[in-house]
């Protein structure tokens, strides 16, 4: 692999190691190595988990101008004789082409590159709860400001004297992050129309009576790992229609949580939250140009980035494994009624799951 493993996860398990700049690592004959420039080397040997950490400076390169490529390829002519790796998806196709011509095998392994990524160690474990424990903080931020604010004529929330917006709720919310070492710069707060697309991120002004949509998924500056939790509010009063739909998103995801364990197919989790759906009246389709009802898959994993295999999707085949950490979401999206969703994140365990979030789920705010 050649990257940088802030922003590639696949560096940053393998190597252990956090940098900017792209660095090498290789496994070659059962050995780890991580290739690092001058600037970084002292740090790399101290923090990786490979096997030997090499300073490029020490590397005679003939190629020109020198690349990590070059670095690598000089690495291999002084120690091995190996001429065929496997690389990830994403690897650079400009080293790929320099090492192809100078008769390097490449050959592209499908995601994911390190499938051991699904099933969490001790420590992973730990760093996941961690990261929960932030965003049960930053949830509790947003719920304590919908729960201090009041409803004017017009049915806005006030707060502060002025009119609360996503805007304002994020802002408050992003200081929790902060005070933990932590980020989530997609934070969803998002209310009315705009809950019911489950990625919009939520802009403007917010109105009573009407579902709020907390989607709170930080990722630790010091652990590199996510957590990732939903909770849907409203403040004020729910019609008798709102107040179905949540009881039957609630209810569904009860279900589908109850379906996860050891050996069961993953479309089994999700088909039981879809059923459930279904036998309430919840029916999906698309009407004009829109989805409506349940949209999206029931989970997934998650860890260093906020959206790993396996998906708990109706199509998933494979079977839970004792150690994965998977989210439970389903969700009811009806434009003009609400959107309503609501996740937690669930350890799969030897008999069954447990749920490593514990955050309430009363959702009404007087």
């Amino acid at each position: 692999m050649i990257a940088d493993s802030e922003s590639n996860s696949n560096m940053l398990y393998a190597s252990g190691f956090s940098a900017p700049d792209p660095f090498i690592f290789a496994r070659i004959k059962g050995r780890t190595f991580l290739l690092a420039s001058p600037l970084e080397y002292k740090r790399a040997k101290k923090e990786s988990a490979a096997d030997e950490t090499v300073n490029t400076a020490d590397i005679r390169v003939e190629y020109k101008p020198r690349s990590l490529a070059g670095i690598f390829l000089s690495f291999l002519r002084d120690n091995f004789k190996t001429r065929s790796f496997q690389v990830p998806f994403d690897f650079p196709l400009i080293y790929a082409d320099f090492l192809k011509k100078r008769r390097i095998k490449l050959s592209v392994q499908k995601p994911p590159f390190f499938p051991e990524r699904m099933i969490k160690n001790g420590p992973e474990i730990e760093h996941i709860q961690q990261s929960i424990l932030i965003a049960q903080k930053a949830m509790k931020q947003g719920e304590d400001i919908l729960r201090n604010s009041s409803i004017n004529a017009r049915g806005y929330i006030m707060y502060n004297k002025r009119i609360l917006t996503s805007e304002t709720l994020k802002s408050e919310i992003h200081t929790v992050f902060a005070r933990n070492n932590a980020a989530c710069p997609g934070l969803i707060v998002a209310g009315g129309n705009q809950a019911c697309d489950p990625h919009c991120k939520g802009t403007g002004k917010l109105r009573a009576h009407e579902p709020i949509i907390f989607d709170i998924f930080p990722r630790s500056n010091a652990t590199f790992y996510y957590a990732d939790i939903t909770r849907t509010f409203i403040k004020g009063k729910p019609s008798f229609e709102l107040h179905k739909l949540y009881n039957t998103v609630r209810e569904a995801q009860e279900k589908a949580i109850s379906a996860i364990k050891p050996r069961v197919c993953m479309s089994t989790a999700h088909n039981t939250a879809a059923e459930y759906f279904e036998k309430k009246g919840y029916i999906t389709k698309t009407k004009g140009d829109q989805l409506r009802g349940f949209i999206h898959s029931t989970g997934h994993g998650f860890g260093l980035d906020i959206h790993e295999p396996p998906g708990i999707t109706p199509r998933n085949r494979s079977r839970f494994k004792r150690g994965m950490v998977i989210t439970a979401e389903p969700g009811l999206y009806y434009p003009g009624l609400g959107g309503v969703r609501i996740e937690d994140d669930v350890l799969v365990t030897s008999q069954g799951c447990e749920v490593l979030t514990s955050y309430h789920k009363r959702w009404v705010i007087q």
